[in-house]
């Protein structure tokens, strides 16, 4: 078999499978290319290895004598070490190193670590089972994870299976008992020849029996008590903690540490009155922290971009941000403190012409500077609009935009009004700013609220086309329709002929469509029933 192919494994796993199928869990267990007989007395062991090597005669499979090993009390197995006891771990694949560090390595430290190597060395063995023996499972939930563990009763109880699940999206939100249950059922699944075969007793002190038993379930519980109900499954009340540390143990382990990610927004822009940066830094409680730096030198819009970023990355990492940042190239927010200005604030050219009267050096800018500052007027250092009919209007800069946006269109008195109704309605507010129009019309374009519950717009997709038929049945459309299945009379076409103005139909079905039979359908149905069109 050529072991490059991808399936060749799984192929050669259903091979072996369908050879040993009569053995495999009473005397042998076989994984691809390994194959373990397993005798519970040595006086059966000669039989159980005639009964596999009859199989393999029959079916041609050849072994290599250099890997075979007979009549062992213990060996390798998928990288175990299998004995009478059970399933232990393979003490070669345990490492123990010793890192030189600054302290002094004394007596006391040689002791404790020799302890340790004896410890790793006798680590916990999974025990093998007795055919319908009554297993145990205790079963552990966090908020993040749950686990289980399935032992065996005998005496002081054996762990026979470990099982963990870390809980994702909707698994997260179940309720403590639909956890449990829910790794119940994930048990089941992963460990289902176990619980085929042994009657399974859960320890728990939770009222799970009650509730997946209950006839009124619904939902998902009732899914998974249909599911469950193939088992021989008991609950019983858990006396004493026992294995139930365990379960936690494995449960506590696959705790996600919540990440800790900061958020940061950048932006730069440049003018003709300088180069600057603002970033903005959300703590992962949510606290704000705000810089804006002044570039000393000139720089294009590209070079402010990348060096806002840089900055923000240095000040992440100075606040602490080492584990997790994410980085935002576009600034999605802006400084609303007072004494943060911005370079691209369209109020600081028309307030520093009215103040100092500070042109641009372009000829043609500096003419349009003047001409735009006559509609202006400066009252302290607050820039008003002049209007016709009203008083004056406040000019805001873009850190003000988003919130009067908001406020306006869907605060306590906003209720939702449209594009042009909402500019308004700023302006009879008081407020000014050059893009408002446009602004309008974009908040009203993402709010969520007037997507969902917006009244449908009836205009026609496409529109509307003039007709140039001017009466009924002054011009008309004709098509020839099928064949379609033959009726009596070999009949299988349709002749439509259709009015434009009235959509009056009329309709003719033939065997065949000769220059003869259109004459004569046109003559009939049109000429002389509507006249000449």
């Amino acid at each position: 078999m050529p072991f490059g192919l991808k399936n060749a494994g799984a192929t050669y796993q259903r091979l072996m499978n369908k050879v040993f199928r009569k053995q495999i869990g009473r005397n042998l267990e076989v994984y691809v290319d390994d194959i373990l007989i397993k005798s519970i007395r040595a006086v059966n062991l000669c039989a159980d290895i005639e009964e596999t090597f009859g199989m393999l005669r029959t079916y041609g499979v050849k072994l290599n004598p250099q890997k075979c090993l007979f009549g062992a009390k213990s060996g390798r197995f998928l990288r175990y070490i299998v004995t009478e006891r059970g399933i232990e771990a393979n003490p070669s694949k345990v490492k123990i190193l010793r890192r030189a560090t600054k302290f002094q390595w004394d007596a006391e430290c040689n002791k404790a670590f020799e302890e340790l190597k004896v410890y790793l060395n006798s680590l916990p063995v999974l025990a093998k089972l007795v055919a319908r023996e009554a297993l145990r499972v205790y079963l552990s939930s966090t908020e993040y994870a749950v686990g289980s563990a399935l032992v065996r009763p005998d005496g002081e109880e054996q762990p026979v299976y470990f099982l963990s699940h870390i809980l994702k999206d909707a698994e997260s939100r179940y309720t403590g008992l639909e956890k449990l249950a829910f790794k119940l059922v994930l048990a089941a699944r992963r460990l289902r020849p176990y619980f085929l075969v042994h009657p399974i007793v859960v320890m728990t002190n939770s009222p799970l029996g009650r509730v997946l038993l209950n006839p009124e379930a619904s939902g998902r519980l009732i899914k998974w008590t249909t599911e469950l109900s193939e088992f021989d499954i008991r609950y019983h009340p858990r006396t004493t903690i026992k294995v139930q540390s365990l379960a936690d143990f494995v449960t506590e382990v696959l705790d996600p540490e919540p990440e800790a990610t900061w958020r940061v927004y950048v932006d730069g822009s440049s003018t003709q009155q300088g180069s600057g940066i603002s970033v903005l830094l959300i703590s992962p409680h949510g606290e704000w922290m705000h810089l804006s730096v002044r570039l000393d030198f000139r720089a294009t819009n590209n070079e402010a971009e990348y060096e806002a970023l840089i900055t923000g990355l240095q000040a992440a990492r100075l606040v602490g941000a080492n584990k997790s940042i994410e980085q935002v190239s576009l600034v999605a927010h802006i400084d609303r403190m007072e004494w943060l200005t911005f370079p691209n604030d369209w109020r600081m050219a028309i307030a520093e012409f009215l103040k100092l009267g500070a042109t641009p050096s372009d000829r043609e800018d500096a003419y349009l500077l003047k001409k735009r500052a006559g509609r202006f007027i400066l009252i302290g250092d607050q820039l008003y609009k002049k209007a016709f009919s009203r008083p004056v209007l406040k000019c805001v800069g873009p850190e003000d935009v988003d919130y009067i946006l908001q406020e306006a269109h869907q605060g306590s008195c906003g209720g939702h009004p449209g594009g042009r109704l909402l500019a308004g309605k700023i302006l009879l507010a008081g407020y000014f700013w050059p893009t408002l129009q446009e602004d309008a019309a974009r908040i009203v374009a993402t709010c969520l609220s007037c997507q969902k519950y917006h009244n449908f717009s009836h205009c026609p997709t496409e529109e509307l086309k003039t007709s140039t038929v001017s009466c009924p049945f002054d011009q008309w459309g004709m098509d020839i329709v099928g064949p379609f299945p033959m009726v009596t009379g070999q009949r299988k076409f349709l002749l439509v002929a259709v009015d434009y103005f009235s959509k009056w139909v009329e309709v003719e079905l033939f065997a065949k469509i000769t220059e003869q039979m259109v004459k004569k359908f046109i003559w009939l149905n049109i000429i002389c029933r509507f006249d000449i069109p």
